[in-house]
């Protein structure tokens, strides 16, 4: 008996999904609870579409004492294709970071016939 409830049930959900079609030709079905589930609709031989991806950031670089900044990247992982979102994320970020030590250039030797080693 429990199972006959149990079909009857499922059968009068069945029948109470009504399908709303939108204007961009996809359709949105009306769940019994009044919530929409979407779905959309492509031709087979369409591709879906592919969003931009980003990597996480990396590691901050270690401060140049000269410049007083650092620096981070990342990295594109999947382009946008397919008419998904392009890739307009900003993929390189610096900082300020206290200049500290001695900004000098390191010295060069220049070794015989002015010819330098580094």
């Amino acid at each position: 008996m429990a199972r006959i409830l149990a079909i009857i049930s499922l059968y009068g959900l069945v029948f109470s999904l009504t399908l709303l079609p939108n204007l961009e030709g996809k359709e949105s079905t009306l769940l019994e609870n009044g919530a929409h589930r979407r779905r959309t609709e492509r031709d087979v031989n369409t591709p879906a579409k592919i969003a931009c991806q980003v990597s996480a950031w990396g590691q901050w670089s270690t401060c140049q004492p000269c410049v007083g900044h650092r620096y981070r990247s990342r990295n594109i992982v999947q382009f946008g294709q397919f008419g998904g979102r392009t890739c307009r994320d900003v993929l390189s970020d610096e900082e300020a970071c206290p200049i500290s030590g001695n900004c000098e250039a390191p010295p060069v030797n220049c070794g015989s016939n002015f010819q330098c080693d580094n």
